[in-house]
């Protein structure tokens, strides 16, 4: 069976593996096939019941998916349990720390290694080289500026491991350029990857879409959080458009916390503004 592209990335078809026939309930023309589908994501078995219909020359037909409401429901919450929990048997990924100074760039980034499971490895470190050759890009655009002498012109990158479990792999990276005028500008972006597949992990991966009421919520945890913490946030805050999440990283406690740039919701005297998210975000 082919499935769309768009489809398969929202759904992850691909991911799924047939295992067996897990039962047969036949009533005379028509009949219910249970099928067991193994998610190697997931590591989890789920099963796909297929109703079924028997045509004049005694082939079968599939007349519709009796149960596939639930069955992306019951993805959904073993996803949600999978990555939002610890795992058993932590077996964390070896990072070393690289370095990189040339000219105006000052910048400090992981190298991940898993002897059992090399290609994870290359892919994350991979999608990490991406985002230091930017900023080693950027950095060499600055300095051959006309203006490049007149100021100490830097790019600077540093990072911190939020998580490495062997299941997830969370980093945070502080970006910080400089070229000229009264101050710099400070950024702060999160790379999230599957530990198992090397793959970088969007928000949909780990978390429900954020539909309506979960948007809602997430604004008002940004309001509380920064009345409770004295960040000044400009007002009215219009908060952020339905499936549309800003920046965002796993800390140590499992919890997504989204990340806002300086003057994005704030002041830029407000610095680099960041909430966890509580449960009634994106519980299901």
């Amino acid at each position: 069976m082919q499935i769309d592209n768009t489809v398969d990335q929202k759904l992850k078809f691909s991911n799924l593996e047939y295992k067996k026939v897990a039962f047969t309930e036949k009533d005379g023309k028509t009949a219910t096939v249970g099928i067991e589908l193994f998610d190697k994501e997931l590591q989890q078995s789920f099963t796909l019941q297929l109703k079924m219909r028997e045509l004049a020359d005694g082939t079968w037909q599939l007349m519709d998916i009796a149960n596939f409401k639930d069955f992306l429901k019951e993805r959904e919450k073993a996803k949600y349990a999978y990555y939002t929990a610890p795992p058993t048997a932590p077996a964390a990924l070896e990072v070393s720390d690289t370095q990189y100074n040339e000219g105006i760039c000052t910048l400090a980034y992981p190298t991940v290694s898993n002897p059992a499971r090399p290609e994870a490895a290359e892919k994350i470190n991979s999608l990490i080289q991406d985002r230091i050759n930017h900023a080693i890009e950027q950095g060499t655009k600055l300095a051959q500026s006309k203006q490049y002498g007149s100021a100490p012109y830097s790019v600077m990158l540093k990072y911190k491991i939020q998580v490495n479990d062997g299941k997830l792999l969370s980093i945070v990276f502080d970006h910080y350029t400089y070229s000229g005028g009264a101050h710099g500008f400070p950024s702060r972006q999160g790379m999230v990857f599957d530990a198992v597949t090397g793959n970088l992990m969007n928000w949909n991966d780990l978390y429900p879409n954020l539909d309506e009421a979960r948007t809602k919520n997430l604004n008002q945890a940004v309001i509380e959080q920064s009345k409770a913490q004295g960040k000044v946030i400009f007002t009215p805050f219009k908060g952020l458009k339905e499936d549309k999440i800003p920046a965002f990283y796993v800390n140590e406690n499992y919890k997504p916390v989204v990340i806002f740039q300086p003057y994005e919701i704030a002041p830029y005297s407000s610095g680099i503004l960041e909430y966890e998210l509580p449960d009634s975000v994106y519980k299901l």
